[in-house]
């Protein structure tokens, strides 16, 4: 569906979309007007606005109902804010944004518009339109610039379409993650273009800088007024250089008009989200994630964080981003273990929502392994889908989402207790086998999918359970899903289906003493 004000070209570019792509066409404006026969601007002047409205409606939701359709918004159309929530949670609503200079002399002959024909004059009128729908004009899962030629403008909304483009919306904010393969650079400056921020800042991963970001920063054509580099990997997540990124963004002149691109892993993105959150009590940031494990789990759902002593990501805050710009093909550059080790969340999102994915992987893992281009685009886009459904459904963690956590809660006390000689991702295939023992030791999970899913496990080259070291289990009383004496521990009952069940903590660590020898797989 698009969005935006009178003379953002809404009736033109969609018509062109429609067109490229394939689908059916509908105008809501002109949809009214048939089935009332008559136009809009007599059912302005006969019946009012609040009976126009009414019909508008019913329009928009019919044209819900119609599978793969373009749609173009009349100018008011979503400003009811019940009607808009309802769109921006049913459909991918692209809104269309143009300086309004440009909105005037698009409107300045036409006749057919009634809001604007008022004794002040037509452009007093759109001015005090757009000042008046300015909230409303904001909400968008994507923002082109509008100011470009339709077929332009048609052509940047086709090809994110097409590589694909996963909708989220989480009262108020509204947002895309969508793929840019090979094309990070091109899709980065269209949402900045689109984006009218006052200015632009990065917080950008040191080694990626060095490898790519400095040249994908410079080819923007909207450049970062400031750039501010962190050191790699879950360093970087202290108080300490949070402290640092800060003081730096301030001094460089941010505001809360201000963008901040979050350019690295994720442990960039967790920090520079949070710094985002915090200044100017929320400014707007975009995640570029650049590693296989920020692609598939870190750079979706808001959750922002930095690490105490030992402890993962106790402080924090849910702040979400305006964008999530995925560009696969930035994972040639990441060394193996890395990238192997980021497969087993690839496994757990597929296990909690997917079973098509994990089968996929079950079939041929060789191919995620070699980075085959198609299996990778596909697993990384499955897991976009899987992780925003679950993040839309419980927003702030209260309730489902935490299924996401499947093997994390021993996972995490695996990754603290080993003090950096085991990476987030191999801690997580750790904790996935524990939980599949917990499951079938608690007759949740068959032993067939434990079976099934250790396999896959393994012929990823992912480490085996070991014996929890006590440092390991005593940690276990700092998981966040913990409520007073019990943990709430996620836990597989198929491929594709997970459940949270509650353990006390003693019972957990006496059940996690058993764990870690071997099970005779293969």
């Amino acid at each position: 569906m698009l969005w935006g004000p009178p003379g953002a070209g809404k009736t033109t570019v969609g018509r062109l979309v429609a067109s490229t792509l394939g689908r059916p066409f509908f105008d809501t404006d002109a949809q009214v007007a048939t089935q009332a026969g008559q136009s809009v601007e007599e059912i302005f002047r006969v019946e009012g606005e609040a009976a126009f409205r009414s019909r508008e409606r019913d329009v928009v939701r019919a044209c819900l109902a119609e599978p793969g359709a373009v749609v173009a918004l009349g100018g008011g159309s979503l400003v009811e804010r019940s009607l808009r929530e309802e769109v921006l949670g049913r459909a991918v609503v692209v809104r269309l944004v143009a300086p309004l200079a440009t909105l005037r002399e698009r409107t300045a002959s036409s006749r057919e518009r009634p809001l604007l024909a008022g004794p002040s004059g037509h452009a007093a009128a759109l001015d005090s339109l757009i000042t008046e729908r300015a909230d409303a004009y904001r909400s968008g899962h994507l923002a082109v610039d509008a100011s470009a030629a339709p077929e332009m403008i048609a052509e940047v909304i086709t090809r994110r379409v097409r590589a694909g483009l996963v909708p989220l919306f989480v009262p108020p904010h509204a947002y895309g993650a969508f793929l840019a393969d090979g094309d990070a650079a091109a899709a980065l400056g269209a949402v900045l273009q689109a984006a009218e921020a006052s200015s632009v800042h990065a917080v950008v991963d040191e080694t990626v800088h060095s490898l790519f970001g400095s040249e994908l920063l410079e080819a923007l054509p909207v450049r970062p007024r400031s750039v501010h580099l962190v050191g790699p990997g879950e360093r970087a997540k202290s108080f300490s250089v949070l402290d640092r990124v800060m003081g730096e963004l301030l001094e460089a002149g941010v505001d809360r008009n201000s963008i901040v691109i979050a350019l690295g892993g994720g442990a960039t993105t967790d920090l520079a989200g949070l710094a985002a959150g915090l200044l100017a009590r929320g400014v707007r940031w975009i995640a570029v994630p650049t590693t296989l494990l920020s692609m598939v789990d870190a750079s979706v759902g808001g959750k922002t964080a930095i690490n105490l002593g030992a402890i993962k990501n106790p402080v924090g805050l849910f702040h979400h981003p305006c964008a999530v710009l995925v560009d696969p093909t930035f994972t040639a550059s990441e060394p193996e273990r890395g990238f192997r080790a980021a497969l087993a969340e690839q496994v757990k999102t597929a296990l909690i929502g997917d079973a098509a994915a994990f089968e996929a992987v079950e079939a041929d893992p060789q191919r995620l392994l070699a980075r085959d281009p198609t299996a990778l685009r596909d697993a990384v886009l499955r897991a976009l889908r899987v992780k925003a459904s679950v993040v839309v459904a419980d927003p702030d963690e209260r309730g489902v989402r935490a299924v996401l956590n499947l093997g994390h809660t021993v996972g995490h006390a695996i990754e603290a207790d080993a003090a950096g000689n085991v990476s987030h991702g191999e801690a997580v295939a750790m904790g996935l086998e524990a939980a599949l023992e917990l499951g079938v030791e608690r007759g949740v999970t068959p032993p067939g999918v434990r079976d099934r899913v250790v396999r896959v496990l393994r012929s990823l080259g992912l480490p085996p359970l070991a014996p929890l070291a006590p440092g390991a289990l005593s940690r276990l009383r700092f998981d966040k899903k913990r409520r007073g004496a019990a943990v709430q521990l996620v836990l597989l009952r198929e491929v594709g289906a997970a459940e949270i069940v509650s353990v006390s903590l003693d019972e957990l660590q006496t059940s996690l003493r058993k764990l870690g020898h071997p099970s005779g797989l293969p």
